[in-house]
């Protein structure tokens, strides 16, 4: 697996050099060296369309965890399945059409 890091390291670097505000650059640029990245494991989509539902999923259960002050040992690859994706779904679906007045 590439290392994605120094990748980081030179996106934030390069955005630094496109902008014109002082602290902005040092709040590109300072904290690029302390950032520690991890690869989690964690649920995978089973088809092409999935994606953004599993990252709202994947940002919704870490909020949630992250309120209720959880050890890091929750970090796993059954945060969440499927159906839940499917729910969250259909539930996003219905709230849209809720608020454009659709049937």
């Amino acid at each position: 697996m590439m290392d994605i890091v120094p990748v980081l390291h030179s996106a934030m670097e390069a955005m630094a050099q496109g902008v014109k505000a002082h602290d902005v650059q040092h709040a590109l640029l300072e904290p690029a060296t302390k950032f520690e990245f991890k690869v989690l494991k964690g649920p995978i989509q089973p088809n092409a369309i999935d994606c953004g539902f599993y990252v709202m999923a994947a940002i919704r259960y870490i909020i949630q965890s992250c309120l209720q002050e959880k050890s890091k040992s929750w970090v796993k690859k059954t945060w969440f399945i499927h159906d839940d994706v499917l729910a969250l779904r259909q539930s996003l679906h219905s709230w849209c059409l809720d608020i454009v007045g659709g049937e």
